[in-house]
């Protein structure tokens, strides 16, 4: 249940994914807390593993620190480049963002202290955590209990991460539980709508247009995707006919037309 000590926390703190698909979006805290007490305590132990595990390698001082160019500034900056900007707003603004910021070391502490102050703030907002919605506070827990340990325990000059080519491990599921936030968090019932729902609901597409341009840009250029129009018209005449989707090798299914009309 340990990684290698040079995975950092992937797989130590993946156990955290257990809880998400048994608790309901909206329930008691004693729905809670019985739907999510297996699985918070397999989380307990993953954790305790894996703080043992590199409490033990780091005395034993097989592969040096682990906390060379760790301070505020660096995780912040850190934190801001590879899982929100990357995320949000693709690989290329967020290399402009990692040019912007430079060396973090150089930023004034009482700077990055303002920064994290409007980090916690900004992320107790987005994610609406004064509504009692487990399912959003799970999400952002997984991703803090995921991100943090996985910079402070990986290997190297924690500067060398602003590189977004550098150490993609280590931000890879965090990525994927921010984006799930965001999504969680877009409402498209336009009545039950707030600001943070609404910036939400705009910031889900742009992230999968910007992250669609950096993953196949030459697609986008050409342009010969399938036209959905034509896919869906000919499966209308023909049921059986497999729609063709981007990218190839997926597929989907569509209900029958004769359950599209009585609904």
């Amino acid at each position: 249940m340990v990684s290698d000590s040079t995975c950092g926390c992937w797989d130590d703190w993946g156990g955290f994914l257990l809880p998400y698909p048994a608790v309901p979006s909206k329930v008691s805290m004693a729905e809670a807390a019985r739907s999510c007490y297996s699985n918070l305590h397999s989380l307990d132990m993953l954790s305790a593993t894996s703080l043992v595990h590199h409490h033990q390698t780091d005395r034993a001082n097989v592969i040096g620190s682990r906390l060379i160019g760790f301070d505020l500034s660096t995780l912040l900056a850190i934190v801001w480049t590879r899982t929100i900007v990357s995320v949000l707003a693709g690989e290329e603004l967020a290399k402009l963002f990692a040019e912007f910021v430079g060396d973090p070391t150089n930023i004034d502490f009482a700077i990055a202290l303002v920064a994290l102050v409007f980090t916690i703030a900004f992320v107790s907002y987005f994610f609406g955590i004064r509504d009692l919605d487990f399912t959003k506070v799970f999400l952002l827990l997984g991703y803090l209990f995921l991100l943090l340990p996985s910079i402070t325990f990986s290997l190297g000059d924690k500067r060398i991460l602003l590189d977004l080519l550098a150490g993609q491990r280590y931000f890879f599921v965090p990525n994927v539980i921010f984006l799930l936030s965001v999504f969680y968090q877009s409402k498209f019932n336009t009545q039950k709508r707030n600001l943070s729902s609404l910036l939400c609901t705009f910031l889900v597409p742009i992230s999968l247009l910007f992250n669609l341009f950096a993953y196949k840009p030459e697609f986008f250029l050409t342009g010969n995707w399938s036209s959905w129009h034509q896919e869906v018209s000919r499966w209308q005449a023909d049921p059986a006919y497999p729609l063709q989707i981007w990218p190839p090798g997926w597929t989907v299914q569509l209900p029958p037309p004769s359950s599209l009309k009585e609904n």
